[in-house]
Order: structure tokens, then C-alpha cells, then sequence
């Protein structure tokens, strides 16, 4: 898929303060999907990067996609088991070996910066940081956007370290991640945390701001539609609000904006709980931004697996109120009762938190102004493009 992760290398290969010291080839792997993506975000500008496309073998796409069109969980895994059977031959590890090799031999980069929306999350990330074994002159960087797995075996504990022995640094957006890493196994002084920084660029329209906010206090969600995101507990929190039978509930708009394979879940969800006058599923849009910059609060309420949210520094940056879960880069960068509204990403309470802070800032309007200004005030300060420069220079180069 072309999501946060994927966006967040805009804030290299469109950096200026990066570009004026390297020249940059964005390297990826091709689907059609990430194509349009990258496409989509580099339309109308004049780009100093070179764009390269990998022709790997993956399973990544097509499993998505499945799960996607397919709500029936037995027969997603019926699809997917030969493909899993497949990759689990050694072909495509083979095949990726071989291609990734000539690819690094003819381009001789001096550095490379691997980014991953986790650890060990895409297996094609992992085997180019192996296959740069054979070329040790090379400097490795190597990015980690959501939390690492730490329970490992055998296999992956070996991976692990051909992968350690290739990458000088990693570095990640949040304390809490830096220590998943550090207790998988990895040396505590390779493991690096920074600021991250994102500027948003596509600004297209389709929607006007009725037909997103429907002239009503509006709650914004963006992001893969899945259980570590969060939507699910929103629509507990929306049942709860409903059952206190609270006048919010007749002047509530809630947008859910992405997809994933939650979305059958959570379309029942709804439906079961009459809550299709309120909640809209708008599904995957590139103009995401929009619902993000009209609503009156912005959720961004994980329960699990995140780093620094792309969509969260969106937000922050278009000065909206924020509930966020107090957790990683989130409870680093964001203070409750300051610049944000923090919940605990607790099961058993989130669904009742969200309810009770969703219902608050509503009946204070005034606390909604403050925290907006103040979120502003802390990305101003704690972020920006040459600060996150900067940090990546010192990486590619100490």
C-alpha cells in the first residue's frame, strides 16, 4: 500500500536542505497503487530527486487487495495460503537476492536509507539490508516507522544480526520504539531517535466543506482501517455518547477516511448500531487533507503499532484540536491538557475516555481554541524541514 510511512520520504527527496547536499534516487518497490501515489504527490512540481522503481517479487499488494475485496476471513486465508506457500519456497527471497545485488552494483550508492513501516514488517527492506553485507563501503541508514516486534526465534534473531552487521545507524520517532529496538536485540548505541517533520503538498479539492462537515461539530479519522488504528473504539465511544442520550449525538459528523481490511468490521458496526447518520466511510481519498484542516477535532486514537503518525503532523500543522492516544512518539511530542487531549490506549477504556473527551471539548469551546493554538505553537517549535535535515546529515555522514 501507498500510505504514511511510504508519504513520509516527501520529507527527504522533496527537502531542499538534503537535496542541496546529495543528490537523491528514490528507490521502491512497484505496484501500481504506490505508483499513482508517489505520482499523485510529486504532480506540478519540479523534482531534483530521480524516481526508481524495483521490480520485486512481493506478496505484500496482492494480500492487501485481498483483504480488501474479500470479508469472509476463512477465504482470504484460502487465497493467500498459496502465496504463502509460495514465498516460503525461497524463490522470491532468491529472486529479490539477485536483483537487489545488480541493482546496488551498477548504481554504487554511497549511502542508503532503508525505510520501513516497522520491524521486521517488509521482508524486502530486510534482504537489501543483508545484501548489503557484500557491500560494506556502503553507509546504512535505516528508518523504522511503527514499533518493533521483540519477541523473536531463532531464524529471526540470525536475520537480525546480518542485518545489524550491514546498517551503521537506525533511528526511529519515539523513545518507546528506540527500546522495542534496543530489546530485540540491537546495540542501544546504533539505535537513534529523531524528530520527524511532514509538509503536506497535496492540497486538490473534490468535496466542498458542507459535504464534509454536513454544517455539524465534526470528528475527522485518517489512516488504514484496521484494529491497531483505533476506529473501532471511536464507534464504541460513539455507542456510549448515544446511550447518555447527550444532545451532541443530533449535531455529530464523523469521518473515517481510508481503507483496509477493518472496513467490512466496522460497516457492520455500524449498521448494527444505527450509527449510518453520523458515520461516513469515505474510503481511500487523496484528498485527505481537507477532512483533516475542516474538522473541529482531529482522532488520532491507536491502540497499538504506532511511531509518529504522518496524519498526526498534518493535523498539529493545520492548527486543529487534537485527541490522541498517550503513547510512542505521540506522548513525546503532544502534553495532555496543553496541546492536545491524551486518552490511555487501554482496551477495557479508551472507548469510555474517547467519550468523555469527545463530549467535553464539545461543551468547551474555549479549550478546543487553546489547544489548537498551542499544537500549532509545539510544531513550530519541535519540528520543521531543516531541523529533520539536519538530523539525517549527521546520520549520512558521522
Amino acid at each position: 500500500m501507498y500510505g504514511g510511512s511510504e508519504r513520509l520520504m516527501q520529507s527527504i527527496y522533496k527537502n531542499g536542505y538534503i537535496l542541496d547536499e546529495f543528490d537523491i534516487t528514490f528507490s521502491y518497490s512497484y505496484f501500481k497503487d504506490y505508483k499513482d501515489g508517489l505520482m499523485r504527490d510529486c504532480k506540478n512540481e519540479v523534482m531534483r530527486a530521480k524516481f526508481q522503481p524495483l521490480y520485486l517479487l512481493t506478496n505484500g499488494d496482492i494480500f492487501n487487495k485481498i483483504n480488501l475485496r474479500l470479508s469472509n476471513k476463512w477465504l482470504r486465508r484460502m487465497f493467500k495460503i498459496p502465496l504463502h506457500l509460495l514465498e516460503h519456497t525461497g524463490i522470491y527471497a532468491l529472486y529479490n537476492s539477485i536483483y537487489l545485488f545488480i541493482f546496488l552494483l551498477k548504481s554504487k550508492p554511497e549511502i542508503v536509507h532503508i525505510n520501513n513501516g516497522g520491524y521486521p514488517a517488509a521482508s524486502a527492506c530486510n534482504l537489501l539490508a543483508i545484501v548489503l553485507n557484500f557491500y560494506p563501503s556502503t553507509r546504512v541508514v535505516y528508518q523504522v516507522n511503527n514499533k518493533a516486534v521483540v519477541k523473536v526465534g531463532f531464524l529471526d534473531r540470525l536475520k537480525d544480526k546480518w542485518i545489524e552487521n550491514s546498517v551503521d545507524l537506525f533511528f526511529t520517532h519515539s523513545k518507546q520504539n528506540r527500546e522495542a529496538l534496543i530489546q530485540r536485540g540491537f546495540n542501544g548505541q546504533t539505535v537513534k531517535t529523531i524528530s520527524s517533520y511532514f509538509n503536506e503538498t497535496t492540497l486538490e479539492r473534490k468535496l466542498s466543506v458542507n459535504e464534509i462537515t454536513k454544517n455539524r461539530f465534526t470528528l475527522s479519522m485518517v489512516g488504514f482501517l484496521s484494529h491497531r488504528k483505533g476506529q473501532l473504539y471511536l464507534l464504541h465511544a460513539l455507542t456510549q455518547i448515544k446511550k447518555r442520550n447527550h444532545p451532541i449525538i443530533e449535531n455529530i459528523q464523523v469521518n473515517l477516511v481510508g481503507d483496509g481490511e477493518e472496513r467490512f468490521t466496522l460497516m457492520k458496526y455500524i449498521d448494527e448500531y444505527s450509527l449510518d447518520d453520523i458515520v461516513t466511510l469515505w474510503g481511500e481519498r487523496s484528498d485527505y487533507i481537507h477532512f483533516i484542516q475542516e474538522c473541529d477535532i482531529y482522532m488520532m486514537t491507536s491502540v497499538e503499532g504506532e511511531d509518529l503518525p504522518l496524519v498526526l503532523l498534518s493535523a498539529m500543522q493545520s492548527k486543529r484540536c487534537i485527541i490522541a492516544s498517550d503513547f510512542a512518539g505521540i506522548s513525546d511530542l503532544l502534553t495532555h491538557h496543553y496541546d492536545a487531549f491524551l486518552v490511555k490506549p487501554d482496551l477495557e477504556t479508551i472507548a469510555s475516555e474517547m467519550a468523555d473527551a469527545i463530549v467535553y471539548l464539545y461543551e468547551h469551546s474555549e479549550v478546543r481554541k487553546t489547544l489548537s493554538e498551542n499544537v500549532e505553537h509545539t510544531f513550530n517549535e519541535k519540528l520543521g524541514e531543516e531541523k529533520y535535515a539536519r538530523s539525517l546529515i549527521e546520520m549520512y555522514t558521522t
